[in-house]
C-alpha cells in the first residue's frame, strides 16, 4: 500500500465567521469585526473603511496577511488577499464563531448543583 496524501481542502466558498480585525493602510489603523472570510479574501465591516484599491495588512485572531480593497460601501469592505491563506484559518475561525454564537443564545449562565448538608 502505497502512501497517499489527503485531498486539498482549499476552497473560495466564504464562511460567516464573526471575529475582531485590525486593518492597516498607510494611512490609518482601522478597528473593525470579520463577517466573512475565505482563503482569497474577506469582508471587513467597521465605522471607517479604506477606498477602493487601497493596500493594507489584515490582523485576526494573531495571524495577519496583505490585502487589497476590493470594494467599499458605507462601513464595509471586500478584502483581496496577495496569497490565499491556508483553509484551516477559514474553519477555524468558522468554527469560533458557532462557538461564541452558542454561548451567546440564552445569555443564561450556568448554575451549580448544590447538596444538603447532611
Amino acid at each position: 500500500m502505497t502512501y497517499q496524501p489527503a485531498a486539498s481542502v482549499e476552497t473560495t466558498e466564504r464562511a460567516e465567521v464573526y471575529c475582531q480585525a485590525v486593518l492597516h493602510t498607510s494611512y490609518a489603523r482601522m478597528r473593525g469585526t470579520l463577517c466573512d472570510l475565505a482563503t482569497g479574501g474577506a469582508r471587513f465591516e467597521a465605522e471607517l473603511v479604506p477606498r477602493e484599491g487601497v493596500t493594507a495588512l489584515l490582523e485576526w485572531d494573531g495571524r495577519e496577511t496583505l490585502c487589497r480593497v476590493a470594494w467599499t460601501k458605507e462601513g464595509v469592505c471586500g478584502l483581496a488577499f496577495d496569497r490565499p491563506i491556508a483553509a484551516y484559518l477559514v474553519t477555524r475561525a468558522a468554527e469560533q464563531k458557532v462557538r461564541t454564537d452558542t454561548a451567546e443564545i440564552g445569555k443564561i449562565p450556568l448554575g451549580q448543583r448544590r447538596r444538603a448538608s447532611v
